[in-house]
This record gives C-alpha cells, sequence and structure tokens, in this order.
C-alpha cells in the first residue's frame, strides 16, 4: 500500500479515533488479529472518502457514523477488489480521484459513490448483527451468536429465562455453572442482479435538452431497488420467525367495553404494545425499543395520544429506503414499510453487539455496475431465447449485489397485529 494513502489528509480525526476506538473494543475480535490490523490500516486510507467532504460534482457528502466504518471499508475493498482498475492509474489515483457516476470501466466514478450514498440508508445497518465478509472470504465465511445456559439444571435452561435462585448458596457450597455457547454457522452470499435498458435516443436527448445524465439515473433506480428488495426480504423473514408471541388488538371497540368512547379505546393499541414488549422480556430479559410496522397500523400509531412525529422523517434523497422512521409510541422507535402487511407489525430492541443479535446480515460486493452493451435483451422468462441480445439501438446495463444473510435469535421478536373483529 503506498505510503502516501496512509497520510491522506481530509480524514475527520474525531470520527477516526472514534472508528479505532470501535474495532479496539472487541466487537471485531471474531476477525482475529489480523483483521483487526488489516482494518486499521485501510481505515487511515478511506478516511477522507468516509468524512464529511465535497465530492467534484460539487455536491456536500455528509459524514459516514463512525461505527459504520469497518463494515463500509470491507464494502468499498470487495468493491474494489471486483472492478477493474482505470489503466495508468496508481492505486490512490483510482480511489480518491473522482466521484462522476457516469464513467462504467472505473470503479471509483460508479460503484464506489453508489455504494457510499446506498450502505448507510440500508436498515439492517440499524436492526442487524453486522459481520461483512472480507475480501478474503471468497463469498462464504462463519457468522457466531452466543447463548449461555445454566447448566446444573435439568432440563438445561438458558440464560434468558427467569431464575433467579440459581446462583444462590452455602457459604462453602459449589457454585452452579454457566455455559456460554458460541454457535457458529456458515453463510454463503447469495446474488440479486438487474437490468436497466434505455435507447441511444433518450440519452442523447436528456443530455442535451435537460443536461440530466440517464445513466446515473438508472444507476440511482436500479441501487435503490435493489436495497429495498434486500430490506424487504430481511423484514419478512424477521417478522415470519418471530416466536416471542403474538399480541392481537382490535380497531373495533368491544361491546362488553363501556364507560368510554371510541376515541379513548384507540388509546389501547399502547396497551397491545406493552403486552408484546413483556413477552420479548420474558424471553430475553431486555426491554424494546423499536417498532416496524406497515402502513396500516403506523396510522393508528400516528393517531394516538402517545406518537411523536419525526420531522426528519420528510427527508428524501435520490436513493430511497423501504424503511421510514416516523417517530417515537411511547417508549419506542416506530418504523414504517409497505413490505410488512399493511395490519402487522412486530417489536424488538436493537443489537447489543454483532454476536448479541436477533438477525445477522453479512454484506459482501455491495453493489457492482457491470459493464454496457449496445444491443435489446429478451426477456428473462422468453421462451426462446430467455435473456439473449439483439441487434438494436439500445443499451443495456446491469447492477448485482451479493451479501449473506440469518435468523439467529427468533426470541428477540414479537408480533403485534390488528384487525376489524373485537377482541373480547
Amino acid at each position: 500500500m503506498p505510503e502516501v494513502l496512509l497520510n491522506k489528509k481530509g480524514t475527520d480525526p474525531r470520527a477516526l479515533s472514534e472508528a479505532l476506538a470501535f474495532i479496539n473494543d472487541g466487537e471485531f475480535r471474531t476477525f482475529g488479529d489480523y483483521m483487526r490490523g488489516w482494518l486499521k490500516e485501510r481505515m487511515t486510507m478511506w478516511g477522507p472518502y468516509l468524512s464529511e467532504h465535497k465530492a467534484k460534482d460539487g455536491r456536500a457528502m455528509p459524514p459516514v457514523d463512525p461505527k459504520l466504518w469497518p463494515t463500509m471499508i470491507c464494502a468499498f475493498e470487495n468493491q474494489l477488489s471486483v472492478s477493474p482498475r482505470l489503466r495508468g492509474r496508481d492505486y490512490e489515483s483510482a480511489i480518491f480521484e473522482t466521484t462522476t457516476r457516469s464513467d462504467i470501466q472505473f470503479p471509483v466514478k460508479v460503484s464506489l459513490p453508489i455504494v457510499r450514498d446506498v450502505f448507510p440508508l440500508m436498515f439492517m445497518n440499524r436492526v442487524c448483527g453486522l459481520q461483512p465478509m472480507p475480501p478474503q472470504s471468497g463469498g462464504t465465511m462463519n457468522i457466531f451468536y452466543k447463548k449461555t445456559y445454566r447448566t446444573d439444571v435439568t432440563p438445561t435452561t438458558a440464560l434468558t429465562t427467569t431464575d433467579s435462585d440459581y446462583p444462590s448458596g452455602s457459604e462453602s457450597s459449589v457454585p452452579k455453572r454457566l455455559n456460554t455457547v458460541i454457535t457458529k454457522e456458515t453463510v454463503t452470499a447469495q446474488k440479486f442482479i438487474l437490468n436497466a435498458t434505455y435507447t441511444q435516443e433518450v440519452l442523447e436527448d436528456l443530455a442535451g435538452a435537460h443536461g440530466i445524465n440517464l445513466e446515473r439515473e438508472m444507476l440511482d433506480d436500479m441501487s435503490g431497488e435493489i436495497l429495498r428488495c434486500i430490506e424487504q426480504i430481511v423484514l419478512k423473514e424477521m417478522y415470519d420467525n418471530a416466536s416471542a408471541g403474538t399480541v392481537t388488538w382490535s380497531w373495533t371497540k368491544p361491546e362488553t367495553e363501556t364507560g368510554y368512547g371510541v376515541t379513548e379505546y384507540y388509546q389501547t393499541l399502547y396497551h397491545a404494545f406493552i403486552d408484546a414488549e413483556r413477552l420479548v422480556r420474558a424471553a430475553r430479559h431486555r426491554e424494546c425499543n423499536y417498532i416496524v410496522a406497515g402502513l396500516g397500523v403506523v396510522t393508528y400509531l400516528k393517531k394516538s395520544n402517545w406518537f411523536t412525529l419525526d420531522p426528519s422523517s420528510a427527508a428524501q434523497g435520490p436513493i430511497s429506503s423501504g424503511v421510514r422512521r416516523e417517530g417515537r409510541f411511547g417508549l419506542w422507535d416506530v418504523y414504517s414499510t409497505p413490505y410488512l402487511s399493511d395490519n402487522t407489525s412486530f417489536i424488538s430492541y436493537y443489537p447489543l453487539s454483532m454476536t448479541h443479535a436477533g438477525y445477522i446480515f453479512c454484506p459482501y460486493i455491495p453493489l457492482m455496475p457491470m459493464p454496457r452493451v449496445y444491443g435489446s435483451m429478451k426477456a428473462y422468462d422468453d421462451e426462446t431465447m430467455p435473456g439473449a441480445y439483439t441487434n438494436e439501438d439500445t443499451w443495456n446495463q446491469n447492477v448485482r449485489t451479493r451479501f449473506g444473510k440469518k435468523m439467529v435469535q427468533a426470541d428477540m421478536f414479537a408480533k403485534v397485529n390488528i384487525q376489524e373483529a373485537a377482541v373480547e
């Protein structure tokens, strides 16, 4: 690695210090000493790109959360490892020279700015344990999560279940044992891919009449679609596999409930989430701090006296996530998404560490725009030649990504569903 990269100016020193402390506090010890040393070296190199700066095209680039730096660095390194370097350029120029997205031959002009824009938006960064696949993994790696059990009881119980007298004993008694189990499972990166098609006339007319870079617009659209696809898969798995329990609430006031009106009854939705949190707490000894809800549930939450709006939720960039933070509902952050059914939701708590998480997300190759092809592509389900190219005045370009995932602690999640029929 050129020495000049290790002394690159422009890194926010406070952010760099926080990011270095983050990988030194034990979170990344599963990667070993080599991996920590590798991250520290790359962290200094990538610091200017992750700190607040102005891009070559004049855009103000906001700083990336230092806790995401290790994962972002793995993503950047993976991106460069599969992208061709621009001929005649050294490694430093290939990283820091430009942020224009229109040159498909140069990964930094296409891939890295998109990754920097898209990856911090991913909802998985908030609710999943992040265990990125390093470039050396080859797309397959072991993930780790832990559970602690009481050994000297029959049957063996998890530490999350209630047994307050387990540590008690007399002055000279032998202490009872706890057994911490680190579970290791193999995760293989999955591939997702999209294709964009546009004619040369549209490309020329938009550029000439409006100064619009169609290639950049299409890459933004495909990147956003892939981002939302990943979010949909992860959120549906969280909801479908939630095992702490289910609470059902009805928007129809039961006839047996007297002495107050419908408006007052709607406030009892808060009770449903308290009951759901109790299910998670009974299983995990942890209080919940966030809710993910379908749009119908969020509508009722917003009408509640317990709801506080987040003013920043209306802010939208060119690439938008499929999950939006709406505000606070009592004790919990509220996120809305169209990827859950309207009348469904789940409640959980944010991961405490890499290994204390209900869901593990393993980014590998974040977003890889492939070279453009001049020609038209047949549909993926064409009966004669699916995906075949024909000689037409059309451009085609694919964008692909690879990542691993695993639901590991389903009892960290409880469901809250609403229905029309009254719940007596």
